[in-house]
């Protein structure tokens, strides 16, 4: 995943090292109680209160979308386009995690804990002032935790970018022989989905709990009232493109404000203009 989020950032950079502006870092930290987790923030001189959620995918970090050059895209975006960058918070549980509501799961109720505890302890203690609008924006896993937000947790959030989200078409629960069919089917990545199946596994205690937490599953909770969303995959992304395909066109279909972009790659490509721009939308 790294390499495609680096070689689509190179691409879409189009300078060299030596044109680009000194970077900006983030100042970084973990809770100190409950639940642990880790932060990165970073606030851009002259910019706004609005605050992005980052949250990243599978096997990264806080930090990653840092250092990978994505905050970057996103900023030169919002400097082309003289848009106040907001806050930027990136937010992680470890390298893999699923917001999921609490259950019998053992690693279950972490969707309780970033919107009671996480968000409320962000913008009261480590955030100077009032915010203006909250928002989020994710890929791959990050992508299917932040459509798990905008679902759950609507009147939170103003609207939510989704880029290779990492949506299952599958229950986790199903027969071997079931998941087998999928793989083939779809001639998805055999470790990929099975990494995805161990993760749900450790999130969600039975089948009802993930009809309750999966985004394609759960797509009676969309309509005219879910905070607008973009969802984007790359067209050889067999591991996800035809569910987050469906999910968008499920989602119009029942009036909800999601947009739809299919790119031209495979796992993890991203249009990062499109998303900045996204972003901005009042």
């Amino acid at each position: 995943m790294r390499t495609a989020i680096l070689l689509a950032a190179a691409v879409l950079l189009g300078a060299t090292a030596s044109d680009a502006a000194p970077k900006l870092e983030p100042r970084c930290g973990a809770s100190a109680s409950g639940i642990p987790w880790t932060y990165c923030i970073l606030e851009v001189p002259g910019g706004s209160r609005d605050v992005v959620y980052l949250l990243h995918g599978g096997g990264d970090n806080e930090k990653s979308l840092f250092k990978e050059g994505l905050t970057d895209e996103l900023l030169k975006t919002w400097k082309m386009d003289g848009f106040p960058p907001p806050i930027l918070v990136s937010v992680s549980f470890g390298k893999f995690w699923m917001l999921t509501g609490s259950d019998a799961a053992p690693r279950s109720g972490l969707l309780e804990t970033f919107t009671g505890s996480v968000i409320p302890h962000v913008e009261s203690e480590l955030l100077e002032g009032p915010i203006g609008r909250r928002q989020l924006f994710g890929y791959s896993m990050g992508g299917l935790n932040a459509t798990v937000l905008v679902l759950r947790a609507p009147e939170l959030f103003s609207r939510g970018a989704a880029a290779c989200p990492a949506y299952l078409g599958v229950s986790p629960f199903s027969t071997a022989e079931a998941l087998a069919r999928y793989v083939e089917e779809r001639r998805a990545d055999p470790k990929r989905i099975s990494m995805i199946v161990d993760l749900a596994k450790a999130h969600v205690a039975d089948e009802e709990a993930w009809r309750r937490f999966s985004p394609p599953a759960a797509s009676s909770l969309l309509g005219p009232r879910t905070p607008p969303m973009h969802v984007s995959c790359g067209d050889r992304d067999h591991d996800f493109y035809r569910e987050a395909r469906d999910f968008a066109s499920a989602a119009r279909g029942r009036g909800a404000p999601v947009e739809w972009q299919r790119l031209s790659g495979g796992h993890c490509v991203m249009d990062f203009e499109a998303i900045a721009r996204f972003l901005e939308r009042r």
